[in-house]
């Protein structure tokens, strides 16, 4: 009988989204909970999400940007 392989599967932060999530991104300066309505990572470890603004004066607003997830630590 073969033994499987042993792989290890890292993921970056842009593949952990999907739709449903909420999110928290900075819109002019300050952090606005988001809906992920959908998202496409792209090669360079950024993705592409259409999200709905969920509070502030832009509640309601749909709106398509890039994010680029950001070191912790």
């Amino acid at each position: 009988m073969r033994r499987p392989k042993q792989r290890q599967v890292s993921l970056r932060a842009d593949q952990l989204l999907s739709a449903g999530d909420i999110i928290t991104m900075m819109d002019d300066g300050l952090p606005t909970k988001c809906k992920v309505m959908s998202c496409l990572g792209t090669n360079d470890g950024s993705c592409f999400a259409i999200l709905e603004i969920l509070d502030g004066p832009k509640k309601g607003n749909r709106i398509e940007t890039s994010l680029v997830a950001r070191e912790r630590g």
